[in-house]
């Protein structure tokens, strides 16, 4: 006789395996201790090729009596199966399996052959007994006993004797744990009990420190494992209200026609298939999942998984839907199928397949919205579109307090405060990904705060209150990384701001704006209901007055304070706002950050297009208002002109500052304090002639300020070299002091001195 032995796992079969052929051999069973093993599953049908006989032939052509007859006097165990389902099954890897049981057949009573197959499978067992016609014993694993059909003191009889069978002594733990697992009605299968008692006998045998340890690792695995039903779980995620309402709606659409049939009346029936719209990390991925699981518990699909291909990725119509067969097909970025052949074939499979296969197409709105206009098959054939909205910052943070607390960790009242810090800032940047940006940073401070325990002294114990507490300084770190920070060492925003030569005023009005938001973020982390009142301004002055200085300064504040999320100053001319396409891309680009117009009365200067313009720019500073900063620059006057043009620029931009020209003493002041930035020393008497070009071009149209300064310090620059050239005892001992020191002669007058170059002016 021959024998079936079923099971998957190598770690279920294959100690059987042993003993079924150990004891063959040792009653004489087996004429050789021969044994060779086939694992079809792993096989295909290669072709070799230049290799004479083998030329151009499958492992199928190979596969013949002579073979067969090599193998005479062993035992043969083939494996097979892991691909088969039924009618869905891999060609090449079948018929290699078919052809060696149709080969053993005619010599069945001088090989000895072993089957193992995939449990559950009664289809491709009956096939096997349909080709191979010698008798076959089959091994199966013991059913599970049924916790449901016994009652507590029956189970605890049978889990008494298994115990005593693995020459164990059963306690009263044993009877608790069974206990406990009785109070869940789902509950069945009788070896989780046994396996929780043996891992708790072994760890308080072998490994007492750690036995609390691993109690409450079966305490939190139970907790998991009794999780409610798909669409309880559905109504648990943060968030999503109105997704969750769509979903409803479909599934009271099925159970009224469930109820008509019932009746004997006719049902109504409409599509299944889906659009999911948003923006990544909005959930589309998990809903889809749960959508799965929901009709596979209504009965809609058979089995009810998540098959998912990519619009961007090449793949085979029919394969996926055979793949997806009794499940749903999520194809993401679904708007990619736009340039595609696949559209036509997709929307026949749709219909044909539409009882057996639920299709979910996924991606941004705009672009899913496209893609379903693009063909009138679409539009029949998905039943419903389901918005997804970007995540709030407090639905961010509860995403994050809940990856915390169900990966065993516990947050401090600091890390809670410093992780509000860092999801709660105004402006998300396109590409943060709502709650896949939520998981980076989770995953992110796990990762901070292994590397922290790592790194402290080996003499501190590890408790659980240690290894299971997230710090502050983890999640600080952890936002760090993602935006590639890695602790840079500068000079705080509002210590620059103060550094700032002058502008005394003008500070004193920017502090004041500051503390406001300040306070504003203070009460958001206290869970005080504070509105993010936005902050645009207007710098009206002439050029070199520290207009964009203090503008990259402001952003750089309201990064350190936790107001704005990326906090960089995206610099453009007015000129370059002559697009309303354009300013929303802008707009975009700039969440999170501060957008800096300079000579912003351009945008009055472009003629017809002007209106349009200046409409869609404040069109966005409305839409923006919470995630962006804009801060627009230029002549007093020339900008008075420019709000005059549209009376929605004077209700967005309340503040508008004047920056005053600097004063001598002042632009002297600038000077010194270039050169000290520049590692340079000015001789004595240069300060004194500077004063004295500075006050003589002072009184010139355009004078430009500090620029004008940076322009004839740089030029003093030049003038240095060239008189360092011709100094050749300088040159031959490297004398530091000279090679380092301005002199009177190195600055000279207006006349040599360019005032249309533009220099961006560092104050500090």
């Amino acid at each position: 006789v021959h024998y079936l032995i079923e099971g998957n796992d190598p770690n279920l079969y294959q100690e059987p395996l042993d003993i079924l052929t150990k004891s063959l051999s040792q009653y004489g069973r087996l004429r050789t201790d021969r044994v060779y093993t086939f694992e079809i599953d792993k096989m295909s049908n290669i072709k070799f090729y230049n290799h004479g006989y083998f030329e151009n032939k499958t492992i199928v052509d190979l596969l013949d009596d002579a073979w067969v007859e090599s193998l005479i006097g062993s035992t043969i165990v083939i494996k097979y199966g892991l691909f088969d389902e039924g009618s869905n099954y891999e060609s090449d890897p079948y018929a290699v399996f078919s052809k060696t049981l149709e080969l053993l057949n005619k010599h069945s009573k001088e090989i000895q052959v072993i089957l193992v197959v995939p449990e559950d499978n009664p289809d491709l067992k009956e096939r096997i007994r349909r080709k191979f016609l010698a008798p076959l014993i089959e091994f199966s694993r013991n059913q599970k006993i049924n916790a449901t059909d016994h009652d507590e003191a029956e189970l605890l009889a049978v889990l008494n004797d298994q115990v005593t069978r693995m020459g164990l002594v059963p306690d009263e733990d044993l009877a608790n744990i069974l206990h406990e697992k009785l109070k869940d009605k789902s509950f069945s299968d009788i070896h989780e009990v046994l396996d929780e008692w043996v891992s708790l006998v072994v760890a308080k045998s072998e490994y007492p420190p750690y036995l609390p340890m691993i109690k409450k690792f079966f305490q939190r695995k139970s907790l998991l494992e009794n999780k409610s039903s798909a669409y309880d779980r559905l109504q648990e995620m943060i968030g999503l209200k109105a997704v969750k309402e769509q979903i409803t709606e479909v599934l009271c659409r099925f159970d009224m026609n469930q109820k008509l049939v019932r009746a004997g009346l006719k049902p109504q029936p409409f599509s299944m298939h889906l659009a999911f719209m948003g923006s990544p990390g909005t959930g589309k991925t998990e809903v889809a999942r749960l959508y799965a699981e929901i009709l596979k518990d209504k009965g809609i699909l058979k089995e009810g998984r998540l098959i998912v291909r990519s619009g961007a990725e090449v793949w085979n119509v029919k394969d996926a839907f055979d793949e997806a067969r009794g499940s749903v097909l999520f194809i993401d970025e679904a708007y990619g199928l736009s340039h595609s052949d696949k559209i036509t074939e997709l929307i026949a499979y749709m219909e044909n397949r539409r009882r057996d296969t639920v299709v979910i197409l996924a991606g941004y709105k705009n672009a899913i919205e496209n893609l379903i206009s693009s063909n009138p098959g679409f539009r029949s054939r998905i039943g419903f579109l389901i918005d997804f909205p970007d995540y709030s910052a407090e639905e961010k943070l509860e995403i994050f307090k809940f990856m915390v607390d169900h990966g065993g960790f516990k947050l401090g009242q600091k890390a809670l405060s410093e992780a509000r810090n860092v999801i709660e800032r105004a402006g998300t940047p396109a590409d943060e990904g709502n709650a896949r940006y939520v998981r980076q940073l989770y995953e992110n401070t796990v990762g901070s705060q292994q590397v922290r325990l790592a790194k402290t002294s080996q003499d501190i114990k590890f408790t659980e209150e240690l290894l299971t507490t997230i710090e502050a300084e983890d999640v600080r770190t952890a936002a760090q990384k993602i935006r590639g920070e890695y602790w840079k060492e500068e000079i705080p925003g509002r210590q620059q701001l103060k550094n700032l030569i002058g502008l005394k005023e003008i500070k004193k009005m920017i502090s004041q704006r500051l503390d406001f938001m300040h306070v504003q973020k203070v009460k958001r982390d206290a869970g005080i209901k504070a509105p993010f009142i936005p902050l645009h301004m207007a710098f009206l002055g002439n050029p070199g007055s520290g207009k964009t200085e203090v503008a990259r300064v402001v952003a750089k504040i309201l990064k350190d304070e936790g107001v704005l999320s990326v906090g960089k100053l995206i610099e453009v001319g007015g000129h370059e706002l002559a697009d309303p396409i354009l300013i929303q891309a802008i707009f975009e680009k700039a969440k999170g950050s501060v957008i800096f117009v300079d000579e912003a009365y351009a945008m009055g200067e472009l003629g017809q297009r002007s209106l349009s313009c200046i409409s869609a720019f404040i069109s966005c500073m409305e839409n923006y208002r919470e995630e962006t900063v804009v801060i627009l620059a230029g002549y007093k006057n020339e900008m008075r002109q420019l709000f005059a043009l549209n009376p929605g620029f004077d209700s967005r931009i309340k503040i508008k500052i004047e920056f005053p020209d600097y004063s001598i003493d002042e632009l002297v002041a600038i000077l010194k304090l270039m050169a000290k930035r520049g590692h340079l020393t000015l001789a004595d008497g240069v300060e004194d002639k500077a004063r004295t070009i500075i006050k003589q071009a002072s009184k010139t149209e355009g004078f430009g300020n500090a620029r004008f300064v940076r322009n004839m310090f740089e030029d003093a620059i030049v003038a240095q070299g060239a008189r360092l050239a011709n100094d050749e005892d300088t040159l031959k001992t490297q004398d530091t002091k000279a090679l380092t020191t301005l002199l009177p002669c190195d600055f000279v007058g207006e006349e040599k001195i360019s005032l249309g170059q533009s220099f961006g002016f560092t104050g500090a």
